[in-house]
C-alpha cells in the first residue's frame, strides 16, 4: 500500500494548477508506464528507448501550472534509493544511486548521498567495476537540444583514492564541453593508471602506469579536463588533460627488467599523451642514491623513454646497473673485464625506445666521477690504486681529462679520447719507480734494475656494446 493524494486548483478558466503526492513508488513500473504512452509523450520516447532506469521512490510530489497565456510549467521532488539506470543494450550501467531530487521544467538539483555507487562500463572499463562512495550536489539546467550541468563540490572516495570535483559541463546537439577539475585528496600510486579509461591514444599510458609504479601513496594532485568530450583524449584538436600528482615512498619500474627505482618522491605529470615523472629522492639497490631524476616520454604513440639522473654509491653499484638494465648482453658484461670498489658517483643518462614498432638501439651517454677507487682490470692482470677523475660516455666512446691513478705506488696519467662508433684511445704516461717495483716483487734484481723509466702510451679501446667486434 501507498499514500496516493491529488488536488486541482482553478484561479479562472484558463489558469490552473495541480498538485500530486506519491508516497513511494517503484520507478521501474512509471517508466513501464510512460513507455506504454511514449507515442503520446513524445519528450520521453527516445530517452526510455535508449535507457531503463529503477529505484525505491519516496515522498514524490508533483505540480503542474497552466498560466492564463495557457504556459505550461511543473515542479518535483522526491527522494530515492538504490537507484539504477542503465542501456537498454545492457553494456552501460550505474548502481546504488540515493539521493534528493528536486527540479523543473527548466533544471533541477540532486544531493547525492550514496554510500556504494557503482559504475559498469566494459568499453572503457575493461578489467573492473568502479565502486565509489559518493556525495554532493550537482545542479542543471536545460532548454531545447542544450543542457548544462555543474558541481562546486562533489567527493568521490574509496579504498584506492579519494577526489574532491569541480564539474562544468555543456551539451549542446551531439556535442559534449567540460571544464573540469578533480583533486586528489590521497591515492594508491599503484591504482591510478586502472581509473584511465581504455581508449585509443589512452591505452598506451595507461598501461605503462599500471605496471611502473609498483609503490607508493599519491598525498596530493590534480587533474583537469578540458574540451569537447566528443574528442577525448584530444590527441591532435584543442582539448586538455592534465594530471599532475605527488608520490610518497614510490616503487618504480620504469621499464621492465631494468634496476628499480625506490623510496621515491616524485612529481608525476601527465599533458595528453606525455608524461613527465621528476624526483630529488630516490634509491637504487640497498646503498645507491639517486637524485635530479627525470623520467620522460614524449608521445606514448611512439614510446621512447628517456631517463636521467644523477646517482651516488658504491662503484659496484654503477656496473650492475649496466648488466641488469640490459645494456650489453651477458657475454659482454663489464664484470667479466674489470671491477670496482669504493664510492662513485654516475651522471646517466638513457634513451631508449619502448615499443616494437621502434627499431632503434639504446643510447646511453653521461659521466663517472671516481675518488679514490680502486680499479681491476682482469684481462691485463693490472690494478690501479686511487683512481680519480671523471670520465664520459657517450655512442662515440670515452672521453676524459686529467684522470690520475697509482700503479705499484707510482703515478700514472690518463686521458680518453674517443674515435666515434664507441671505439676509445686510452692515453697514459708515468715516470715509473724501478726502485720500489724491484725491492717489493723481484729483490733479485735489484743489483741490476736501478732508478726510474718514463712510460708513455695508448691503449685501443673497441665498443663495449659491439657483439661483432673481435677485440
Amino acid at each position: 500500500e501507498t499514500e496516493l493524494y491529488i488536488q486541482q486548483n482553478k484561479s479562472s478558466s484558463a489558469s490552473k494548477s495541480m498538485f500530486a503526492y506519491l508516497g513511494e513508488a517503484e520507478i521501474g513500473e512509471i517508466c513501464n508506464t510512460l513507455a506504454a504512452y511514449s507515442p503520446h509523450i513524445v519528450k520521453f520516447e527516445n530517452q526510455l528507448d535508449q535507457f531503463r532506469f529503477n529505484s525505491n521512490l519516496k515522498d514524490l510530489k508533483i505540480r503542474f501550472d497552466l498560466s492564463e497565456n495557457y504556459q505550461t510549467s511543473f515542479q518535483y521532488s522526491a527522494h530515492i534509493a538504490q537507484a539504477k539506470a542503465w542501456s537498454a543494450e545492457g553494456n552501460r550501467s550505474i548502481d546504488g544511486l540515493s539521493a534528493f531530487l528536486q527540479g523543473g521544467d527548466l533544471g533541477g538539483r540532486v544531493q547525492i548521498s550514496s554510500d556504494v555507487l557503482r559504475f559498469d562500463m566494459p568499453t572503457f572499463f575493461p578489467d573492473f567495476n568502479i565502486q565509489l562512495n559518493a556525495a554532493g550536489d550537482i545542479e542543471w539546467m536545460h532548454h531545447a537540444d542544450s543542457f548544462s550541468l555543474q558541481s562546486g563540490k562533489f567527493v568521490l572516495k574509496n579504498d584506492d583514492l579519494e577526489l574532491l570535483a569541480r564539474l562544468d559541463v555543456h551539451k549542446q546537439g551531439e556535442n559534449i564541453y567540460t571544464d573540469s577539475q578533480f583533486h586528489v585528496v590521497r591515492a594508491k600510486a599503484t591504482r591510478v593508471g586502472a581509473y584511465f579509461p581504455s581508449t585509443v591514444g589512452v591505452d598506451n599510458t595507461k598501461s605503462w602506469l599500471m605496471n611502473a609504479i609498483e609503490e607508493g601513496t599519491a598525498t596530493r594532485g590534480d587533474v583537469l579536463l578540458r574540451g569537447n568530450l566528443k574528442n577525448f583524449p584530444f590527441q591532435d584538436v584543442s582539448g586538455v588533460v592534465k594530471v599532475n600528482v605527488e608520490v610518497d615512498n614510490g616503487r618504480l619500474e620504469y621499464l621492465s627488467g631494468w634496476p628499480e627505482l625506490v623510496n621515491v618522491k616524485a612529481s608525476v605529470r601527465l599533458d595528453k599523451n606525455r608524461l613527465d615523472v621528476y624526483s630529488d629522492q630516490a634509491g637504487m639497490y640497498e646503498d645507491t642514491q639517486i637524485k635530479d631524476v627525470h623520467v620522460h616520454i614524449e608521445n606514448f604513440d611512439e614510446p621512447v623513454l628517456n631517463i636521467s639522473g644523477i646517482a651516488n654509491g658504491p662503484a659496484k653499484n654503477m656496473l650492475d646497473c649496466t648488466e641488469d638494465s640490459k645494456l650489453l648482453d651477458e657475454e659482454q658484461a663489464l664484470s667479466n673485464l674489470i671491477s670496482l670498489q669504493g664510492d662513485a658517483s654516475l651522471k646517466i643518462n638513457i634513451l631508449k625506445p619502448i615499443s616494437k614498432k621502434i627499431i632503434e638501439p639504446a643510447k646511453v651517454s653521461g659521466e663517472i666521477g671516481f675518488t679514490d677507487n680502486l680499479l681491476d682490470i682482469h684481462v691485463a692482470d693490472l690494478q690501479l690504486n686511487k683512481l680519480n677523475g671523471v670520465v664520459s660516455f657517450d655512442d662515440r666512446g670515452f672521453s676524459g681529462e686529467d684522470i690520475t691513478a697509482s700503479i705499484f705506488d707510482t703515478p700514472v696519467f690518463i686521458s680518453l679520447t674517443p674515435q666515434g662508433n664507441g671505439v676509445s684511445m686510452l692515453n697514459f704516461e708515468s715516470n715509473f719507480d724501478l726502485d720500489e717495483y724491484v725491492k717489493e716483487h723481484s729483490p733479485e734484481f735489484a743489483r741490476v734494475l736501478s732508478g726510474s723509466v718514463p712510460i708513455q702510451g695508448s691503449i685501443y679501446l673497441p665498443d663495449p656494446g659491439d657483439s661483432e667486434n673481435p677485440d
